[in-house]
């Protein structure tokens, strides 16, 4: 794609001949092995281990204090990848990792592709500015229950994006997918993927109330969500009936993760004390899940040890025995001494 000015190259982003590559690393060793290779590590975390080059494209263990990977790989490194656009990832390939390594391969709109067309309608399309969505998604990431993304526009898109994908296919198709997704949804009229959002949504909600569950107690649910993985919107459903929530989600092999919610801070901490589950994460090691981590009001199980939907019924009965032993003791009040009987005056 050339311009009238012939000293000037113009890159078409739909052609290339450096593709993206992603390959999915299963330990510490393989991913550092990756990365010596030349492939990027996004939200490359194993426990309390995070694998990182110069970009440092995580947010888990000891780099928890930083913002999510898509806004940053967005606001700070578009394109940073994309003369060697390869990633080597782990774990769950949602939004935030997805437009992530979109945004460091250059295969989504952006200003900065500004000098990379001519004047056109595809200019137009290709030059806008979505930092406000990395934005959301970061919002979404890192505290999943402060925001509603049915109430916001851009929100919606995010949503649109979590129904046609499914997270618990966890290979590189899924990967290449998530990423593809975002170039379509982001180069799409935004309007008429809005409209149709609600019907969609409710369509899966549906579903959902249909999940296989476990009532543990009027207070702890564990709810199979083996076909859709865990979205707070979903949970959401499920937090009118039952305070605390246990989202099972697994692969076609039996086995996969938990993540545990509660209605809101509020309720995290009415049941478990100040500070809610971060109170429990400990004694839930002692019980025997071991790395069980998160905030206050939603955690999950240990990403490195895969359990069964028996294994979070277990994990269920756990919490809802921490609520008992949680509680904060009711300060019992001194008891009013009785008035002294004034002594009958002699006569």
């Amino acid at each position: 794609m050339c311009s009238s000015d012939d000293t000037k190259v113009l890159i078409d982003p739909f052609v290339t001949t450096n593709p993206i590559k992603i390959k999915i690393a299963g330990d510490v060793k393989t991913a550092k092995d990756l990365v010596k290779q030349g492939y990027c590590p996004v939200e490359c975390s194993f426990g309390k281990d995070s694998v990182v080059d110069d970009l440092k494209m995580d947010h888990h263990g000891t780099f928890s204090d930083l913002e999510g990977v898509a806004i940053r790989a967005y606001r700070d490194h578009y394109g940073a990848r994309a003369v060697k656009p390869w990633f080597v990832v782990t774990g769950t390939p949602d939004e935030d990792a997805t437009f992530a390594i979109a945004s460091l391969a250059g295969k989504i709109p952006h200003p900065s592709l500004a000098e990379k067309f001519v004047d056109s309608s595809l200019k137009q399309v290709w030059c806008q500015n979505y930092l406000h969505v990395a934005e959301i998604i970061n919002k979404a990431d890192i505290n999943p229950k402060g925001i509603n993304l049915l109430d916001d526009y851009w929100g919606k898109l995010i949503v649109f994006w979590r129904e046609t994908t499914n997270m618990t296919i966890r290979d590189v198709s899924s990967f290449h997918a998530g990423v593809v997704r975002w170039r379509d949804i982001l180069t799409t009229p935004q309007d008429k993927l809005i409209q149709i959002v609600p019907s969609v949504v409710e369509s899966s909600l549906e579903v959902i109330r249909a999940a296989p569950f476990r009532e543990i107690s009027p207070k702890v649910t564990v709810v199979d969500c083996s076909q859709w993985g865990f979205s707070y919107t979903y949970a959401e459903e499920w937090h009118k009936k039952s305070p605390i929530v246990l989202a099972f989600y697994g692969a076609t092999y039996g086995e996969g993760f938990v993540t545990f919610s509660a209605k809101n801070k509020a309720t995290a901490t009415r049941l478990f004390g100040e500070n809610g589950f971060l109170n429990v994460y400990d004694k839930l090691k002692k019980a025997g899940f071991e790395g069980c981590g998160g905030r206050e009001d939603i955690g999950g199980s240990n990403r490195d040890h895969p359990m069964r939907y028996e294994d979070a019924i277990k994990l269920g009965e756990e919490l809802d025995k921490l609520i008992q032993i949680s509680k904060p003791k009711e300060v019992e009040k001194p008891k009013k001494k009785a008035p002294k009987k004034k002594a009958p005056k002699k006569k």
